[in-house]
Formats: C-alpha cells, structure tokens, sequence
C-alpha cells in the first residue's frame, strides 16, 4: 500500500513539474518593433539588455542589419512602459512603430536565435545559453524552451531532408 502512495505521489509530482514547464509561452506575449537607431550588434545588444534590466521585459532580442526586433513580455500593457523608455529615456533610440505577434515556438526560437546572432541558420547550430543578468532561473528556462523547440522543429526538417534524398 506504502509503495502505490508513493507511486501516485510520484507521478503527480512528475506532471505537476512537467506542466509548469510548458506553460511558460501561454503566459507569454510578443511584440515586433521597429526600432531607428540601432546599426551595429552593440547597440542591438545594448538596447535588448537594457530593457530586461528595467524589467520592462522579459526577453528581447533586436537585428543588426535591420531597425526590427522582438520583446517578450509577461503584460500585453508593459508595451506602453516599454515605449516610454525607448524613446524618452534612451539616447540615440526612436521607437517607430510596434505590432503584436503570437507568440509561437517558431516565433519563439527565431527571437532566441536572433539575439545569438544565429537567426539566419536556426537549425544548423543548438541554440546558446543566453545569460540575462542575475535572472538565472528565467535564464534557464527561456534556454530550456527553445532547446526542446529547436530538438523537436530541426529534427523533423532533419528527418524529411533525408527521406528526400533516399
């Protein structure tokens, strides 16, 4: 009888674990911005760090080559505060204009990959452990998610790109 009780507490404790790892994206939001002033990696890093510091957001990630990126946020209306600090607080930065996005797990790992300047090649290389500051538990979990995204998407583009060619 001892070892079904723990049994049972077993498996309730393994789902319990389980199902709070995957709902880290349906209390996720995204916003696709478009950003001037941003014109090397630098500032593209500058500009993403600065708003986890602020705790405005809890990931972003902005291109290099071009004024777009991406914020993840916990509360569709932190975007205002977001804003805000964009173009009040930060020199050499004008927000243009923001759009949101559903937050998908290919749209999650292309705005992992981007801010490791891997955007171009996602399924060539795992995805880099992105350390945010002293978020280390957050941290974790945003590399725990799009490494288990990028195993599930590149390997079935993996799988058909070989079947392709047999």
């Amino acid at each position: 009888m001892r070892k079904l009780i723990y049994f049972c507490l077993l498996i309730g404790l393994t789902l319990n674990l389980k199902a709070q790892k995957n709902d880290l994206i349906p209390n996720m939001y995204s916003f696709k911005l478009l950003v001037d002033g941003i014109n090397d990696s630098l500032k593209a890093d500058y500009l993403a760090r600065a708003l986890e510091k602020q705790n405005l957001v809890l990931f972003a990630s902005f291109s290099q080559i071009s004024d777009y990126g991406y914020i993840i946020v916990s509360d569709k209306s932190q975007i205002s505060n977001v804003a805000s600090y964009i173009n009040l607080t930060l020199n050499n930065y004008k927000l243009l204009e923001y759009e949101e996005l559903p937050l998908t797990k290919n749209l999650f790992l292309e705005v992992y990959s981007l801010r490791s300047n891997n955007a171009n090649n996602i399924c060539k290389n795992l995805p880099k452990y992105i350390q945010l500051g002293p978020k280390n538990e957050l941290s974790w979990q945003l590399y725990d998610l799009a490494k288990s995204i990028w195993i599930e998407k590149c390997k079935q583009e993996d799988n058909s790109s070989k079947d392709l060619s047999n």
